[in-house]
């Protein structure tokens, strides 16, 4: 719907298969920072400031990147770095 276009199911379900097959081949041959890079770069919210909801918590900070584990980190008004390893990430104006 957001493309205005109708799109093969198929086509669709193959192209995704085919992506999940290619990292999962990158991350057996030992390329978790190029997983993380990319991960990084297609998120687009390295440097902005969003709030991360949590269960019965809510962080806000600024996102400094991906550590090797996989959580976002965020640096905090207080000047420490929080690792935040689940949760909906918000951007929203302050």
């Amino acid at each position: 719907s957001e493309t205005g276009k109708t799109i093969s199911r198929l086509v669709l379900l193959r192209a995704l298969l085919g992506s999940v097959e290619y990292w999962y081949d990158q991350l057996q041959q030992g390329a978790e920072g190029r997983i993380r890079d990319r991960w990084s770069e297609l998120s687009g919210v390295e440097g902005r400031t969003v709030y991360v909801e949590g269960v019965g918590d809510i962080v806000r900070g600024r996102v400094m990147g991906i550590d090797d584990d996989g959580a976002l980190l965020l640096y905090l008004a207080d000047h420490t770095v929080r690792r935040v390893v689940a949760g909906d990430v918000k951007i929203r104006g302050w």
